[in-house]
């Protein structure tokens, strides 16, 4: 049993080190920005100060917000508007939620909880 596993370890090592890499970059860099041309548009975002080999987009919307004609309807695909910033998360999605509340979110998680606000345009 324990063979078995120590083999398919080895075999999953040789595998995955013989898959091929590449050192070219995903996008262009501007300023201190990474972008990116996606079938949308433009999109700018960014490399993270603590871990400079991550490359960071925040807030990408993959739909038109569900306002005025589009409330209740199925999402229509975000149409190019210039180039996205994808620096900062969104508002949230609305919630119901009641602050006297107990939950595993409130209680041990609440880095989970957003509090920059919230917005019925959370199509993200």
């Amino acid at each position: 049993m324990v063979f078995l596993k120590v083999a398919s370890s080895l075999l999953l090592a040789a595998y995955v080190s013989g898959a091929p890499t590449t050192t070219e970059s995903p996008g262009s860099l501007v300023g201190d920005g990474l972008l990116v041309n996606t079938s949308s548009g433009p999109i700018q975002g960014f490399f993270n100060q603590t871990a400079p080999d991550v490359r960071q987009f925040l807030g990408i919307p993959f739909a038109e917000p569900p306002v005025g004609d589009l409330r209740f309807e199925k999402p229509v695909k975000k149409s190019p508007n210039g180039t996205v910033n994808a620096f900062t998360l969104p508002n949230s999605c609305m919630q119901q939620f009641n602050s006297n509340s107990s939950t595993i979110y409130t209680e041990y998680e609440t880095g989970f909880l957003i509090s920059g606000g919230n917005s019925e345009d959370c199509l993200y």
